[in-house]
């Protein structure tokens, strides 16, 4: 397994690239787990699922979800750990 990561903490740094780059590796036969910790959920609402519905990371930061249990699938083949806008309180 290999693992790739895109850590930015700021606005407007890439974070349609990393989605498609994710995207991209789906095409190519890899497996992605995208995990989204932006409170925006750009990457969320990028790959077509609701930022406000559950699991989500909120709920594996508050520990009443497990992560392995938070992952969904989303219509392009990405799995995704999706945030949501309660992430700002975590930071």
């Amino acid at each position: 397994m290999k693992i790739v990561t895109f850590s930015i903490f700021k606005g407007g740094t890439a974070k349609t690239t990393t989605v498609n780059t994710a995207a991209c590796l789906v095409r190519k036969g890899k497996k992605v787990l995208l995990v989204d910790l932006d409170q925006q959920a750009s990457a969320t609402r990028y790959l077509g699922l609701d930022r406000e519905s559950s699991p989500n990371l909120y709920e594996v930061f508050m520990g009443t979800q497990q992560a392995q249990l938070a992952i969904r699938p989303s219509k392009f083949g990405v799995d995704l750990l999706t945030s949501h806008v309660l992430m700002a309180a975590i930071e």
